[in-house]
């Protein structure tokens, strides 16, 4: 797996347009986009020396950020958080009982937290899926923990 993530080739587009098109497209299909999708898209690019654009996320980061949080063991990191937690799990992960099995593991290493399902959401997407929701659910959270 780390070989193929660091084997991975910058998708390179000749406009801004070309790619946000793709995404659409893609989003589109799957019943997610919207005009939140469009401005995190707009932003997600950086022009090339050649003209051309890729990712402002580069495959190099991607890959030290993957191989990192491999080796992260969540039971020794919750142990070190002191700040209130908010968890808001997708519908995969909330129907999913090893994921909530060790969602109820971590939150036991917590003094504050707070789990919030936001029904149909997709993990990576929620706050351009729903992000009134979620900005709502965040919102209610942090000034019920603000000190």
């Amino acid at each position: 797996m780390r070989t193929k993530l660091a084997e991975r080739e910058e998708r390179v587009f000749k406009t801004k347009e070309e790619y946000i098109e793709e995404e659409r497209a893609e989003l589109t299909q799957q019943g997610l986009w919207n005009e939140y999708f469009l401005a995190f898209l707009e932003q997600n690019l950086q022009q090339m020396q050649n003209g051309n654009f890729t990712y402002c996320y580069l495959n190099h980061v991607r890959t030290e950020y993957v191989q990192k949080y491999w080796d992260v063991k969540f039971e020794q990191y919750y142990k070190k958080v002191e700040c209130p937690v908010l968890f808001l799990p997708s519908e995969e992960e909330w129907k999913d009982e090893r994921i909530r099995s060790s969602l109820s593991a971590f939150t036991g290493l917590l003094d504050t937290y707070e789990i919030e399902h936001i029904e149909n959401s997709i993990h990576a997407y929620v706050w351009m899926q729903f992000p009134l929701t979620a900005g709502e659910v965040a919102k209610k959270f942090i000034n019920k923990h603000d000190k």
